[in-house]
């Protein structure tokens, strides 16, 4: 539902109530309206004491909805309606307590709520009764219209207030196509190093959502600019000004972004491509160079990176609390990230065994975030080592593979039955030798198979 056809829902649903005059869309749904963008996450505000709970618990009966989640202690409430979650606050002020980041909330005016929140672009309100565009402090609209990011009170008093805010700040810079004001960018620069005093989850929670951005780079680029990156992920930030060989036209840190940009959408892709090259800055080294002198002019190498990029982005992922499971996925792909570089710009020299093994082995999902970030690597090259056809001709043979639905035939408890030996190390040998047989001619049965390992049973 759109945010006119929810306020005229919401307005007759008020009208004649305490609510009427008194509650009005806040926040980034007024600024996405504003920008024509769709959004079906609502903030509403409630200019009486309690009224945002008083008003999420009004609608849900009125709508047959569950009840709200409530949080007391902030004064606030969760309504979810359908595809929509509404929620609710009273218009407050809030104060923060030196060291705390929990504010004391309390009570106050339609402008003292306005002067509570981080940037003016996010400051705005729409009457919910009367539909009227509120820009109580006059300068939301304009900064808006200027694609300008600005912050509602002192950019230092805004950021020390709540460090994430600074986070926030380069995701709203990288979603929607904003500059960010002089001013505000000194007082980041300044005070990057207070993100240290924000907790795990909190950051987590905030780079995860400007990754999934379309224009992701910018943002991030705009962090090693203002000395944030190197707060929150140092090992990237080490990568700036790292040149690399022929095979590439950017330095280490620019190559990243741009295979960033090109990946998937998709958050595991997005990670990988982030944290492939991270071993980079470690394994540099340069042909005919000591080890005190990599100044000389020989080939630059980064022998055995992919694995060193593999032990780093494992510890990043888990400093930033990625589940097991995804970093697993993330942590195969940047270790094989190399695997396909020698085998042609079509993929030609790679046997069909070998794919075959790579799909008997690992997850459609696995091997999926592989290709993603090969292919974004690939694309990220000298345009005269950047095979753009490589990936697409090994998606098309994998997907023909998978189409012969070929299923290796043999189990632990065949070999174990046949040759009448018990369950050991061995048994997982045997099958592992079987299996190198099957990928190379898949068209072997089992009876087949069990006589082909037998020489290799002791």
């Amino acid at each position: 539902m759109d945010l006119v056809s929810l306020r005229e829902l919401l307005a007759a649903e008020i009208k004649g109530t305490a609510f009427e005059g008194k509650a009005y869309f806040a926040g980034g749904c007024v600024r996405d309206h504003q920008l024509g963008l769709a959004t079906n996450d609502i903030d509403i505000c409630v200019e009486l004491p309690e009224g945002g709970i008083a008003l999420a618990k009004f609608l849900a009966q009125r709508f047959g909805a569950s009840e709200p989640i409530v949080y007391e202690r902030f004064g606030t409430a969760l309504l979810v309606w359908g595809d929509i979650k509404l929620e609710f606050v009273m218009t407050r002020t809030e104060n923060y307590r030196t060291g705390n980041r929990n504010p004391l909330v309390k009570f106050g005016s339609l402008l003292e709520d306005i002067k509570r929140r981080d940037f003016t672009i996010n400051a705005m309100l729409i009457s919910i009764s009367s539909g009227e565009l509120i820009d109580l402090q006059g300068r939301g609209q304009k900064d808006l219209s200027d694609r300008m990011l600005k912050t509602t009170d002192e950019p230092e008093k805004v950021f020390t207030e709540d460090p994430l805010r600074i986070l926030r700040g380069f995701r709203f810079m990288a979603g929607l196509d904003l500059r960010i004001d002089k001013d505000v960018e000194e007082a980041i620069q300044s005070r990057a190093n207070i993100l240290r005093t924000l907790s795990p989850e909190r950051i987590s929670a905030e780079f995860c959502r400007l990754l999934e951005l379309e224009k992701a780079s910018s943002g991030i680029r705009k962090m090693q600019k203002l000395g944030v990156l190197s707060e929150i992920l140092p090992e990237l930030s080490a990568l700036g000004k790292l040149e690399q060989n022929h095979y590439h036209s950017l330095d280490a840190f620019e190559h990243t972004l741009l295979v960033l940009d090109k990946s998937s959408f998709l958050l595991p892709c997005r990670w990988a491509a982030l944290l492939h090259d991270l071993g980079k800055r470690a394994t540099f080294s340069r042909s005919g160079s000591s080890p005190e002198d990599n100044t000389k002019t020989g080939k630059i190498h980064f022998y055995g990176h992919e694995k060193v990029s593999a032990e780093i982005a494992e510890k990043v992922l888990k400093r930033f609390l990625i589940n097991q499971s995804t970093t697993r996925q993330i942590v195969w792909a940047i270790r094989n990230h190399m695997i396909f570089k020698q085998s042609g710009n079509m993929a030609e020299k790679i046997p069909d065994h070998k794919l075959l093994k790579l799909i008997n082995e690992k997850d459609t999902e696995d091997l999926d975030i592989l290709l993603d970030l090969v292919h974004s690597d690939n694309l990220s090259h000298h345009p005269d080592h950047c095979m753009p056809e490589q990936i697409p001709a090994l998606r098309e043979r994998i997907e023909a593979l998978r189409r012969q639905n070929l299923i290796f035939p043999l189990t632990g408890n065949d070999i174990i039955a046949y040759y009448d030996i018990s369950a050991s190390s061995l048994v997982g040998k045997l099958l592992s030798k079987a299996k190198d047989y099957w990928y190379k001619q898949p068209d072997l049965n089992k009876s087949e198979l069990l006589k082909m390992i037998r020489k290799d049973v002791r």
